[in-house]
């Protein structure tokens, strides 16, 4: 099988309290809906900051399709399709919502075809469009940020605990939607029950790494999957 997104082995560079993403090792499928989930001490979101390279990687190889990412910036992975909506979008001042989305496509201005695009797949959009970021409220915001991580269209997408800001039913409707779109999705979420059934692969993040993975029936069986989601599993040794 060919993998588009490949993840061989990545940890986080050191820090002094040792509390990192260490050893993780991902593939997912073009097309697919992958399921990283866990506890709000996962490390969930550290990964995808690895990913998508706003965090350096200190070990290990990451790949997408044939091209190694494993030392690229972050504007070398956008180039290459890769976006994320993050759980603490950041703020810039001054910044409307129009502009904020902008910054998922460098700046440019966004023509009629992608802002009806955007508003279709969010409609709450339309109405926050000219208000400034620092005036919304994390729901607002986080809307504003999913519509600057898809603007671009990116083929590989990934989403951090959306459903904590806009409630599980909206996120699977989300990525659904976004799904149908053509893009490859990566979920990170600590509310695993709905979500499962949409994803093809799924993995289980404790303490900074895997401790459960495979198919979303087998794993949805699974005492650890629930244990690690509410962070009652012990730190691995």
């Amino acid at each position: 099988m060919t993998y588009f997104l490949r993840i061989d082995g990545v940890s986080a560079r050191p820090r002094t309290d040792m509390h990192m993403v260490r050893d993780v090792s991902i593939r997912l499928v073009e097309g697919g809906i992958g399921g990283l989930f866990g506890g709000s001490h996962a490390h969930k979101s550290q990964l995808l900051h690895l990913i998508v390279g706003t965090e350096p990687i200190g070990r290990g190889r990451m790949a997408l399709g044939n091209v190694d990412l494993t030392l690229a910036s972050p504007e070398e992975r956008s180039a290459h399709g890769i976006a994320c909506a993050c759980q603490h979008p950041p703020l810039f001042a001054d910044l409307s919502a129009e502009n904020h989305v902008m910054l998922g496509q460098g700046g440019r201005r966004i023509d009629r075809e992608r802002r009806a695009f955007l508003f279709e797949r969010l409609p709450e959009l339309e109405e926050l469009w000219s208000l400034r970021m620092t005036s919304l409220a994390r729901r607002a915001r986080r809307v504003v940020d999913l519509a600057r991580a898809i603007v671009s269209r990116p083929r590989l997408l990934l989403i951090d605990e959306l459903s904590l800001d806009l409630g599980v039913e909206r996120a699977v409707e989300l990525v659904r939607t976004l799904h149908r779109d053509g893009m490859t999705l990566l979920v990170a979420d600590r509310y695993p029950d709905l979500l499962l059934e949409l994803c093809d692969q799924v993995w289980v993040m404790s303490h900074g790494r895997i401790v459960l993975r495979g198919h979303p029936q087998d794993v949805g069986a699974d005492d650890r999957l629930r244990a690690a989601c509410i962070g009652d599993l012990p730190p691995p040794l």
